[in-house]
């Protein structure tokens, strides 16, 4: 999973066409892959795992949607995963909003469900362009600490290839920052959002799924909590979701030790920045972290640099998929698979 860091996403051509979208957005180890679980067994909801077609964008905006079904399957089996089928879809789509809601109301259509979308860690950092896309859709933010998620990518990495990528954990640390940006420009906008925490979410999932049905305006139901009959079936295997593919959710769990002690300190040192900025918008908090300093300004300049570095990164690479012939993508994927087997 790749981050669009360029300003020129497509704007939505039919506003109307999204009015009953909902996205749900947290830093990768956040627990959305736990809230989607809980989520689509509400009978009203459907949403994808992790489609990602927005990341896509340069596919509409610069190359008109030309075989986007294919493409899109080629990227990340989204199609595949969600049992869809691509000759069921236009083979050109020019408007990107269009597209994901195409996607979006066909996972939709088996259980006729009122709100569609999908969760989305991916765009943490782009709320704002989502919102463009669709400026009518109902946002859920979840929120954990940068050291709880670090710690989930430090154990996870012992497991997964994906979270083992060069500038993950720094990615994920500048990311909260991001999502709170992001999350007022939201506000700025009038979009509709409702914000809960990884730790209430393992708590009490009960009242933070009520809450969440409340901001919906529709009933709560009990089966929401039942996670042991929750379809997980899009939902990759692994130890790292070891949590989603369990019989009930569990509290959130202490630090495991995984994470680097340097890298810790750097955590809890823009820890105490953040909290100083943006106060009570900083949701993502961990508690007092007695002692500790701020970054300096050395230490400022050289994470952002890099932190930017990684992202022009990951739009590199949207960008070569998007215009790449596709012989060549599989290619790659067929050869990426032998040496992971």
């Amino acid at each position: 999973m790749v981050l669009v860091t360029s300003t020129t996403e497509p704007q939505s051509a039919d506003p109307g066409a999204s009015e009953e979208v909902l996205l749900v957005v947290g830093v990768w180890r956040s627990g959305t892959s736990l809230l989607y679980a809980l989520l689509n067994q509400h009978p009203q909801i459907s949403l994808m795992y992790e489609g990602e077609l927005a990341l896509l964008w340069p596919l509409f905006r610069w190359r008109g949607g030309t075989r986007w079904p294919e493409r899109w399957e080629l990227w990340n089996r989204a199609l595949s995963r969600h049992h869809l089928d691509a000759s069921s879809f236009p083979p050109e789509i020019r408007d990107l909003t269009a597209a994901c809601d195409a996607a979006y109301c066909a996972a939709a259509q088996a259980k006729r469900a009122r709100f569609r979308g999908e969760k989305f860690p991916s765009y943490h950092d782009r709320l704002a362009a989502l919102a463009r896309l669709f400026p009518q859709a109902k946002f859920v933010l979840i929120w954990r600490s940068p050291l709880g998620i670090c710690d989930s990518i430090a154990r996870a990495a012992k497991t997964s290839a994906w979270n083992r990528r060069i500038g993950l954990l720094h990615r994920a640390l500048f990311g909260c920052e991001q999502m709170v940006l992001g999350a007022r420009q939201l506000k700025a906008m009038g979009i509709r959002v409702h914000n809960l925490t990884y730790h209430g979410l393992t708590a009490d999932a009960e009242g933070e799924l009520r809450k969440i049905c409340e901001f919906l305006g529709i009933a709560y139901d009990p089966a929401m909590t039942e996670l042991g009959s929750a379809d997980r079936s899009a939902v990759p295997s692994g130890e790292h979701h070891k949590l989603v593919h369990s019989e009930r959710v569990r509290p959130e769990s202490s630090l495991s030790g995984a994470l680097d002690p340097k890298f810790q300190k750097k955590i809890e040192r823009y820890q105490v920045r953040w909290r100083r900025i943006y106060g009570e918008e900083w949701r993502a908090d961990s508690g007092a972290v007695a002692g500790r300093k701020e970054p300096g300004a050395l230490e400022l300049i050289v994470d952002r640099i890099f932190y930017r570095g990684l992202q022009a990164w990951d739009f590199v690479v949207i960008v070569a998929f998007c215009f790449a012939p596709m012989k060549l993508w599989r290619r790659y994927r067929e050869l990426k698979a032998a040496r992971q087997g």
